[in-house]
């Protein structure tokens, strides 16, 4: 495996047998991944499964302060279609906490190729897919984030090499890039299903 320089970013190169390797691997965790998930979906129909899965979401995201069962929104998307495909028609067990929490124990302890190959190319990559995945559906931004935000990367300058470095890759200072960010949000929010363009 080699590296190259790409501007301020250092992409990996494979070479043929790293690639057979990573693809052999990650077939291997994904035949174990979805043999797991069958185990555990078999026995139940889809219309009892997709119900409690259904109410499981919706009352974790009732909960303010998160202190349910963490039920990450795509997860249980992803369970009630595995479960269609699984399901026997001759098994109708019912479903309850201790399995529903066993499927969402499979997930979070499946590691990702998708991921893992995201993370070789680049962090920021790696935080777009995991953000989009997961807390933007998971946590409604407040006043606090803003605040935090402004206070751990704005007022006072506190990261200065940081805020150079932002600066000379990004051609934005953190403060605009910010304020973009916030308008940009503002306007989304306030056109029907976020569509609006520059001019708006």
């Amino acid at each position: 495996m080699g590296r190259r320089s790409l501007g301020s970013q250092t992409m990996t190169t494979d070479t043929p047998d790293d690639g057979a390797r990573r693809d052999a691997k990650a077939q291997m965790q994904m035949r174990r991944f979805y043999d797991r998930l069958e185990s555990l979906l078999k026995r139940h129909q889809p219309i009892d499964y997709a119900l409690f899965a259904a109410k499981a979401l919706q009352e974790a995201m009732a909960v303010s302060d998160r202190s349910g069962i963490i039920v990450p929104p795509h997860h249980v998307l992803h369970s009630i279609e595995a479960n269609c495909r699984y399901s026997r028609g001759q098994n109708h067990d019912s479903v309850d906490k201790n399995r529903f929490v066993q499927v969402l124990n499979a997930y979070a302890e499946h590691e990702d190729p998708l991921h893992s190959g995201l993370i070789e190319h680049g962090i920021d990559h790696l935080f777009l897919t995991l953000h989009r995945e997961q807390i933007e559906l998971q946590h409604v931004h407040a006043r606090g984030d803003l605040a935090r935000d402004l206070r751990l990367f704005i007022l006072d300058n506190p990261l200065p090499r940081l805020s150079a470095q932002f600066l000379n890759e990004r051609g934005l200072t953190i403060a605009e890039w910010f304020t973009l960010s916030f308008v940009t949000w503002a306007v989304a929010n306030c056109v029907p299903r976020g569509c609006f363009t520059k001019r708006s």
